[in-house]
């Protein structure tokens, strides 16, 4: 266990000072006044050693090709959604002509049966 200042722990850990100060209360780390006035913590070792040990630049294996791949995808499955969109479009316009045709030849019987069959004879 190293002693520190919120400072120099933040230095140390690679994070905000206000971070330090969480995860010292959170850790429940020993905490005491240093002869300058500065408040000191118990850091744990191997959180200062995970620390320096960890890689500051980010990993270098591409990551474009496999989102590139998915964005083609995408795409293809868009277009493919959307032909489809205008297929069913297609049939709905087509289903609502046959139902209002469906609706004249309706109400064209329903005129012929409210008529008085002597009328229907005659005409």
């Amino acid at each position: 266990m190293t002693w520190l200042t919120y400072s120099e722990a933040a230095k140390a850990l690679r994070i905000e000072p206000a971070s330090v100060k969480q995860r010292a209360r959170r850790g429940r780390w020993n905490r005491q006044a240093g002869n300058d006035g500065l408040a000191r913590i118990d850091v744990p070792d191997e959180l200062i050693e995970a620390a320096t040990t960890a890689p500051t630049s980010p990993p270098t294996t591409p990551v474009a090709t496999p989102v590139a791949d998915l964005i083609d995808r995408l795409r293809t499955d868009l277009a493919e959604a959307l032909a489809g969109l205008a297929v069913a479009r297609a049939e709905l316009v087509r289903a609502d002509e046959l139902a209002a045709d469906l609706r004249t030849d309706r109400d064209r019987w329903c005129d012929l049966a409210s008529r008085p069959w002597w009328r229907r004879l005659v005409g």
